[in-house]
């Protein structure tokens, strides 16, 4: 998990853009290693339903994250 230092406590549009990274990073730690305990157990279509909210979870984290970095070079908090 990435961590709000103390003395960036005062932004609150950090924090928040934070923990939105923080939970898109959650979602995407579970469900990939759900996607990895079923694979090879699992029928070819519930692998690809799987698979596919991987992807759609890594693109929210990556999205979370360009976010989080966009307003820190913005606004130097």
């Amino acid at each position: 998990m990435f961590e709000l230092s103390p003395v960036l406590a005062g932004c609150r549009e950090k924090e928040r853009l934070l923990v939105a990274q923080n939970k898109a990073f959650d979602v995407y730690s579970r469900i990939t290693a759900e996607l990895a305990k079923h694979a090879g157990m699992m029928a070819d279509a519930d692998f690809q339903f799987l698979y596919d909210i991987v992807v759609t979870a890594r693109q929210v984290l990556s999205e979370a994250s360009h976010h989080l970095s966009e307003h820190t070079a913005k606004h130097g908090c």
